[in-house]
């Protein structure tokens, strides 16, 4: 396998296009942003009472900058939650796929390989499984975070094996964690590889030395990027782990590409996750937002990825470009996080939906509480179900060719949007009365050619 095939990454937005495109757009709707609750206050301590699985508490690496003994308190809640979704059994339903899932070609172009689901009369056996090759991963998993020679573009990266980092040489053998005699075997590392997930020094640096002049609110995006992200990137760990010989699978049947950890963020969280950095003033994260990207070919599609888009967008469920009406930029598809599982960098019509993440979506993460009253959901519905985004601000990409237009969600709350509402609801009551009207005539029409032939 190639260099490029030896690694999986969580990737940041190009800085020059997607980056400066958001910060453009969503600084001019900071009210809605701020009113949706985005940068609400959170005066409430995370209280995950589940332990750090082993494989976050003993296997970061030593070596050059590496000053994870100095941070490990402050990324203890980001290891906790990432914890939690490694060790609660209805979001380890991904992984029971991932494990046991029938391998099935694809029938899409390009042809792949796709997941099938299992069977849930085996799934308290799956998920024991999924558990204790976790466990296992974790006795010869190392983590680490990238040197900063390197200027690392990517939040996180996944290597199949250390010699497959371009920067191996910066870590000794004696950096690494022991492992085990029985993990060390020629037998044992032709069934299984010894990944390393490589983190971004953002992480590290914001614990060592940033946090103090930030709030609580900027702490927990962070605490929640840095969970997703090694959760994700445990995911393409896992697979090299298996050692397989295949590329990885895509999720369901119609993805464009694979991507293991983009998959796991759309099932588990519910959409991709990118944070917004780049705020004159702010060290952290100002803004977190969830992605969806759909491709159209015509009008319906259109509409109806427009109201896919809109899902538990409580505010409204209107959406308008009256204030939104710019040159907007032509972004490149594979510039846009997500976009390799469904976008061709060659789509012409697609709509990206951008929704701006509260502070209460957030912080419920990291409640016990919250964890425990969606167990009982998940135990009802006998499946696993996202937690919703209720009351989110929501912006929508809609690039048709050389065209771009952007809609952005009402807040009635606002009188300039309650106008804005009211035109719109008097604009729709005129429309549907006019389709009305037409049925009416056609049907007035056709009484009258029947009565004629008589």
């Amino acid at each position: 396998r190639s260099a490029v095939s030896l690694q999986s990454k969580i990737q940041m937005p190009s800085a020059s296009n997607v980056e400066s495109f958001l910060l453009s757009v969503l600084g001019e709707f900071e009210w809605h942003i701020r009113e949706a609750g985005c940068w609400d206050s959170v005066n409430v301590q995370p209280t995950l009472t589940n332990a750090v699985l082993p494989m976050f508490r003993n296997r970061w690496a030593t070596g050059p900058n590496q000053y994870t003994s100095d941070v490990y308190s402050g990324l203890y809640p980001g290891l906790a939650l990432a914890s939690r979704f490694l060790s609660e059994d209805w979001p380890l339903l991904w992984f029971t796929k991932l494990t046991f899932g029938r391998r099935s070609p694809s029938t899409t172009k390009p042809v792949s390989t796709y997941l099938a689901a299992t069977s849930s009369q085996t799934l308290a056996a799956e998920i024991a499984k999924v558990k204790a090759n976790l466990a296992e991963l974790g006795e010869v998993i190392t983590l680490t975070f990238a040197p900063r020679r390197c200027k690392e573009k990517a939040w996180g990266v996944t290597y199949n094996t250390k010699k497959a980092m371009r920067f191996h040489a910066e870590f000794s053998d004696t950096d690494r964690p022991r492992i085990k005699p029985e993990y060390s075997t020629d037998t044992y590392r032709r069934r299984h590889l010894l990944p390393w997930i490589v983190m971004n020094p953002f992480f590290m640096d914001y614990f060592r030395s940033k946090i103090s002049s930030c709030t609580p609110t900027e702490t927990y995006r962070v605490h929640f990027l840095f969970a997703i992200t090694l959760v994700h990137e445990i995911t393409h760990a896992y697979w090299f782990w298996f050692n397989e010989k295949t590329p990885e699978p895509v999720w369901h049947e119609g993805e464009r590409n694979a991507e293991l950890g983009l998959s796991w963020e759309r099932e588990v969280i519910g959409r991709v996750v990118q944070p917004m950095l780049g705020y004159q003033g702010i060290d952290g994260i100002r803004t977190l937002i969830l992605s969806e990207l759909r491709e159209y070919t015509n009008s319906k599609d259109r509409m109806d990825a427009v109201i896919e888009l809109q899902d538990a967008t409580k505010l409204s469920k209107t959406l308008t470009r009256h204030d939104a009406k710019r040159n907007w930029p032509l972004l490149k598809p594979s510039d846009l996080r997500g976009s390799e599982l469904f976008l061709e960098n060659s789509s012409q019509k697609y709509l990206v939906g951008i929704k701006c993440i509260n502070m209460a979506w957030v912080s419920a993460w990291f409640q016990e509480d919250e964890w425990v009253r969606r167990r009982r959901d998940w135990d009802r519905r006998n499946m696993y179900w996202p937690p919703a985004v209720r009351d989110a601000f929501l912006v929508v990409y809609d690039q048709n060719g050389t065209t771009v237009q952007i809609l952005r969600s009402l807040n009635v709350t606002s009188e300039g949007d309650a106008k804005i509402h009211k035109e719109l609801q008097k604009e729709e009551k005129e429309l549907t009365a006019r389709k009305k009207q037409r049925e009416k005539d056609k049907e007035d029409f056709r009484k009258a050619f029947v009565e004629m032939k008589l």
